[in-house]
């Protein structure tokens, strides 16, 4: 998630860079900027879901309902695991689709 913020801030200050070089004066290379949004929108969906995800969990464990209707509990419980564990998995591709574009433009820098 900060990550994605820290790139959308990057596209804020420097936008895409556009093929032709003429156009760097244009309305068309500030309105690049906008694109930071993108990933500005999917770290707040993120960051949302991990909040409702913990306030699930903290809420099922506060409760010391007695265990009448099994089935209800169980399956809100199921659910927020799965959503849990999604969000995981996305965290962590991202993170390493980070990384490996990172090592990319490095190596192309350096070497």
């Amino acid at each position: 998630m900060v990550m994605l913020i820290c790139l959308a801030l990057g596209m804020f200050i420097i936008p895409v860079p556009l093929i032709h070089q003429n156009m760097q004066d244009s309305v068309a290379y500030q309105a690049l900027r906008c694109l930071g949004f993108i990933p500005l929108i999917l770290a707040v969906v993120i960051a949302y879901s991990w909040l409702v995800v913990r306030s699930l969990f903290i809420e099922m464990g506060e409760s010391d309902k007695s265990e009448e209707n099994a089935c209800c509990p169980m399956k809100l419980k199921s659910g927020v695991q799965i959503i849990g564990g999604g969000l995981a998995v996305m965290s962590g591709v991202i993170l390493v689709v980070f990384f490996a574009k990172l090592d990319e433009l490095s190596s192309k820098r350096y070497l």
